[in-house]
């Protein structure tokens, strides 16, 4: 029966050894270990208690006990508990702390498992009942810890879980396992339990008790860059097939949050920093072809209607307004040539190349200033990419002024040059000039 301190059969060693060293000799019991009635090899009984009656109604499943202790509180007691079992160590030799003395523990519970598969093994197991007719508020631990110290350099844990003997890895382990609660109405002695109440909280912290409810470790206490331990959570999909995401910090201070492979990071409210909100929970979608391109974020600058641009970080920011009614953006063509003129290709906006080159300009030196015979003539040349030997071309004097008894000629006579003639009808002088000059194919 398991609402009994299964520690006590594992005291009865503890006892017998104050016995042996301090007072009378242990009780010596062959035992009785049938399941008809529960049986102490030695015990102590205050007020009119008996194991029995511990015992819930209907309950057979009756145990084997080393040590018993059964305490009866009366009406109008004073004292401030009743213990059915207690043990107290002090730990200093008057008021002296002892600093090479040994482990104290108040209780010490061991147990050994040699049995096969499906033997439970306890090395200590509390249980606490309240019984239906208690009609008030009951707090009810079936462990507490009450830990008292006023000394300030002291390390204070409450529950240490420790398992220095895993020579090799078992197959499953865990620290600290909340089981389904059983009740006597469903599947009373089946696990796991089903039509039971539940716990409302595995783990809980009281308002006031921590500032970090709780602290995860690396996950090595040996070398550098180790990530933390991970927090997994588990569910069970559509088609009842277990699934599993994490959270866990890694060695750059990153929280890395990894979905199981079905599924994301789904957020119920906005992404905020401390100006405020970053993405707004009513984002439904991201910008680019696939999952892997960038969110784009944005400016708030946009006025409707203006094309948008980039700034030097990458986020939209608002750009120009769109020139004329059309209903599209043209798009550019896929292929083009140098200085050529482009053109649209369709009545949809579409640009392409017209295979026709702007006109190319460029400025000449001084030319004239030199008597001229009739036909003789005056050049200089400009320098201007793109032209090539043949192209036609004209030039005007950069003055905006015109000499009569002259003619003025420009050709493209080389790679990226144009030459322009001033050539005298009459014999003459003309004057020195720049001159302004564009060539077409």
């Amino acid at each position: 029966m398991r609402n009994r301190i299964a520690v006590l059969a594992l005291l009865a060693a503890s006892t017998a050894f104050a016995q042996q060293t301090q007072g009378p000799t242990s009780a010596i019991s062959p035992g009785t270990f049938t399941n008809l009635a529960s049986h102490c090899g030695s015990s102590a009984f205050v007020n009119g208690a008996s194991m029995s009656m511990f015992a819930s109604s209907g309950d057979t499943n009756y145990t084997m006990d080393g040590l018993c202790g059964a305490v009866i509180n009366p009406p109008g007691a004073t004292n401030s508990q009743s213990n059915g079992v207690s043990g107290m160590v002090d730990n200093h030799a008057n008021g002296v702390d002892v600093s090479a003395s040994p482990a104290a523990m108040g209780v010490y519970a061991q147990v050994r498992q040699y049995g096969g598969s499906g033997t439970a093994a306890w090395g200590f197991n509390a249980v606490g009942i309240v019984e239906p007719s208690i009609n008030q508020t009951t707090l009810l631990n079936e462990v507490d810890f009450d830990l008292l110290t006023s000394v300030t350099n002291a390390t204070v844990i409450g529950w240490e879980v420790n398992a220095p003997y895993f020579d090799s890895a078992p197959l499953q382990s865990y620290g600290f396992d909340v089981v389904t609660p059983g009740c006597h109405t469903t599947n009373f002695g089946t696990y796991p339990y089903t039509g039971c109440p539940q716990w409302q909280y595995g783990f809980a912290t009281q308002a006031g008790a921590t500032p970090i409810g709780l602290l995860l470790s690396p996950i090595s206490n040996f070398g550098n860059s180790k990530p933390s331990q991970s927090i997994q959570l588990t569910a069970f999909n559509s088609s009842g097939v277990p699934i599993a995401g994490t959270a866990q910090m890694d060695s750059n201070g990153n929280i890395i949050f990894t979905p199981a492979a079905s599924g994301g990071i789904l957020l119920n409210g906005n992404i905020l920093n401390g100006n405020g909100t970053v993405i707004p929970s009513g984002v439904t979608g991201y910008h680019g072809a696939n999952t892997a391109t960038k969110v784009q974020l944005s400016d708030n600058t946009g006025t409707s209607g203006n094309l948008t641009k980039w700034d030097v970080n990458g986020n939209v920011t608002n750009g120009p307004a769109i020139a004329g009614a059309g209903a599209a953006v043209p798009t550019g063509p896929s292929t083009s040539t140098t200085n050529d003129v482009v053109c649209y290709a369709d009545t949809s906006g579409t640009l392409k190349d017209c295979s026709k080159a702007l006109p190319l300009s460029g400025t000449t030196g001084s030319i004239g200033g030199s008597a001229l015979t009739a036909g003789q003539c005056a050049s200089g040349t400009a320098t201007i990419n793109g032209a090539t030997a043949g192209m036609l071309g004209s030039a005007a004097a950069t003055d905006g002024t015109y000499q009569s008894g002259y003619i003025v000629q420009t050709l493209g006579t080389a790679s990226n040059t144009a030459t322009v003639y001033v050539c005298a009808i009459v014999a003459g002088t003309p004057t020195a000039k720049t001159y302004n000059v564009r060539l077409i194919q």
